[in-house]
């Protein structure tokens, strides 16, 4: 019973970790969160800016981060390239009217 268990924890930490927590290539380095206790840096901080602002300091101007248990997104704090993103029609994801 317990290798049953054991062998069903591995199954669901291989499967959160092929699906949530690897970086893809393309994406900017990050923080590795760890389920259920999440990013440490934003949480320990008084506000959310402000743990931003450490993950900032230590992975560079862009990183990405896995919030919740969807996909990972792309955090920009850097104005340069905040303008050539919404430069670029393709890149912003806007509604045709």
């Amino acid at each position: 019973m317990a290798f049953l268990i054991l062998f069903a924890f591995v199954l669901l930490i291989t499967w959160w970790w092929l699906n949530y927590a690897r970086i893809p290539d393309k994406f900017p380095k990050g923080p590795f969160g760890l389920p259920l206790l999440g990013y440490w840096p934003i949480l320990s901080a008084e506000n959310i800016v402000a743990g931003l602002e450490t993950l900032h300091h230590q992975y560079g101007p862009n990183l990405s981060l896995n919030i919740g248990p969807g996909k990972r997104i792309v955090v920009i704090g850097d104005f340069e390239t905040l303008k050539v993103i919404y430069s670029q029609p393709e890149l912003v994801h806007r509604g045709l009217l």
